[in-house]
């Protein structure tokens, strides 16, 4: 796969479950931007998957990391649990991939950052349809 950028936007638009609307903050979007990626990524692809693939437990590491990973997202949907399994994989296929957990951050902002700007056009257009 020479394009994983491309892949993630065309999973976020393609299977995000755009559902109930969340209402934004400075909070959630630090949340969701910052703190998330660089969390999430250090306990699911370094300590978990890196550790495990290490000492030659590559499918076990894949299993567990990306287990947790969904769970950490879980949705009530499975159109929701889906998207989070398929982005689960393309982090893990980063991670493995290049080595380099920056990269695997960076693609989970980029998911989050295009969640948002989805989320914040459906609260758009829910407040435009309230509108008498």
């Amino acid at each position: 796969m020479k394009n994983p950028i491309g892949l993630v936007l065309f999973l976020v638009l393609k299977f995000y479950p755009a559902g109930e609307s969340v209402k934004l903050n400075s909070s959630l979007i630090f949340q969701a931007l910052i703190f998330s990626p660089i969390i999430e990524e250090i306990i699911c692809r370094k300590v978990i998957l890196e550790t495990l693939n290490d000492n030659g437990y590559l499918i076990l590491g894949i299993a567990i990391s990306l287990s947790i990973f969904v769970i950490l997202h879980f949705e009530k949907t499975f159109l929701g649990n889906f998207f989070f399994i398929l982005a689960g994989i393309l982090l893990i296929w980063v991670q493995l991939k290049t080595k380099s957990l920056i990269n695997a951050v960076l693609i989970h902002f980029l998911i989050n950052l295009i969640s948002i700007l989805i989320s914040r056009d459906i609260i758009k257009a829910i407040k435009l349809g309230d509108k008498p």
